[in-house]
C-alpha cells in the first residue's frame, strides 16, 4: 500500500509540474518572445496555456471524479505538448503523466468497487 501512495504522490507532482510549465511558458512566452504575427502568439497561448489550464482543472477534481480528471489531464497534457514538441522532453513527460493519471484513476475506481468485470 505504501508503494501505491508513493506513485499517487509522484503522479500528482508530475501533473502539477506539467501544469506549471505549460501555464508559465504558455502565458509568458507570447509576451516576452519574438513572434512574426499576433496570430502566432494567440495560437501558442491557446494551445500551451489552455493545455496547462486543463491540467489544473483535472488536478482540482482528481479525488472526487478521477476519470473526468484523468481525461482533462490527458487532453491538456497532449494538447499543450503540441506547442512544445521541439523540446522532445515535454511530449515524453506528457505521455508519462497521461499513463500515470489513467492508472491512478483506475485504482481509485477499483477501490470504490465500481469497476466492471474484465469480460465486459
Amino acid at each position: 500500500m505504501r508503494a501505491e501512495s508513493g506513485i499517487a504522490t509522484l503522479t500528482w507532482w508530475l501533473a502539477a509540474l506539467v501544469a506549471f510549465v505549460y501555464v508559465a511558458y504558455g502565458f509568458l512566452h507570447p509576451i516576452l518572445g519574438e513572434w512574426n504575427s499576433t496570430a502566432d502568439r494567440i495560437i501558442f497561448l491557446v494551445v500551451v496555456g489552455g493545455g496547462g489550464l486543463l491540467v489544473v482543472a483535472g488536478l482540482a477534481v482528481f479525488h472526487t471524479r478521477p476519470w473526468v480528471a484523468a481525461m482533462r489531464i490527458g487532453v491538456g497534457a497532449i494538447v499543450g505538448s503540441i506547442g512544445l514538441v521541439w523540446t522532445l522532453f515535454v511530449p515524453l513527460l506528457a505521455l508519462v503523466v497521461v499513463f500515470l493519471c489513467m492508472r491512478r484513476a483506475r485504482v481509485l475506481r477499483r477501490r470504490r468497487g465500481r469497476i466492471l468485470p474484465a469480460s465486459w
